[in-house]
């Protein structure tokens, strides 16, 4: 008895569940269509690069030679903070690297106790004391906020050529990226000035950045990104791979270009 009256009353409802069932299938389907026309998505091109931050040689225009450094690797520069001091006379260059060589004897007499080597002690410091007359030196400055890195050549008391680095000062609150685009119609819309972000590897970190240049040539396109506001985090990072590599840099890194939007409608019913 109730399933009859279940059937006449789903009988006589019938028509009342479908335009129901109508309604809201339609105003699902009304609410996608708009969502998909308004939706915006981003059309990311991927170029693949060494992630860095940029370096600034510190040299000078005269061959030097550095008499001492008042910073060291690993130290965080403020601009024109003293870097180190250089004489640029080779005469000077001369006596300050007969006085080192000197200083060296002196290390190994004060290790021997015998009395001879004491005597040549004396006479060995006599004439450090004469090499130590005042020298006229020139003080280099850090050219920008960064981390100090000094040069091999610097730290064994060589004569820097004219132009040649004494050191590096790595800024990193800034970061490039110069990488290679993929043959793609996405890599082909690439321009100046268009967003970009970067995972930093080994770090759930993003850096945002614009396209400073695109190079083509042929068949082949690079580009240069750089990237603004490097959060702290990212900064340290780069800062202990600095201590146990020459630069701070990151291989192989994927950087996405965002070339354009368009409607999530277009991109599902669009041409491809």
């Amino acid at each position: 008895m109730k399933r009859e009256g279940f059937r006449r009353w789903f009988v006589k409802r019938f028509v009342t569940l479908c335009e129901v069932a109508g309604y809201g299938i339609s105003a699902a389907v009304g609410i996608f269509i708009i969502y998909a026309v308004f939706a915006r998505r981003e059309i990311l091109a991927t170029a693949n690069g060494t992630l860095a931050a940029p370096a600034i040689p510190v040299s000078y225009h005269e061959d030097a030679l550095v008499v001492e450094f008042t910073a060291a690797s690993g130290d965080e520069l403020a601009p024109d903070a003293p870097l180190c001091r250089i004489v640029t006379d080779a005469s000077a260059q001369r006596l300050m690297q007969a006085q080192r060589k000197l200083a060296d004897v002196v290390d190994l007499l004060e290790q021997n106790e015998d009395p001879t080597s004491q005597a040549a002690l004396a006479n060995v410091q006599a004439a450090l004391a004469r090499c130590s007359a005042d020298l006229e030196t020139i003080t280099l400055r850090a050219p920008a906020t960064g981390i100090l890195k000094i040069g091999p050549d610097a730290q064994k008391s060589e004569v820097i050529r004219a132009g040649a680095p004494l050191a590096m000062v790595y800024d990193l609150t800034r970061l490039e990226l110069v990488g290679t685009l993929g043959n793609s119609t996405k890599a082909d819309r690439v321009a100046d000035g268009q967003p970009v972000r970067v995972r930093v590897p080994e770090l759930d970190d993003v850096v945002h950045g614009r396209v400073e240049e695109v190079r083509r040539e042929g068949d082949t396109a690079s580009v240069v990104m750089r990237f603004e506001g490097v959060s702290q985090a990212a900064r340290a990072h780069f800062a202990t791979v600095l201590k146990t590599q020459p630069a701070p840099a990151v291989q192989n890194v994927e950087a996405k270009i965002v070339t354009g939007r368009r409607s999530l409608f277009r991109q599902i019913f669009g041409r491809r």
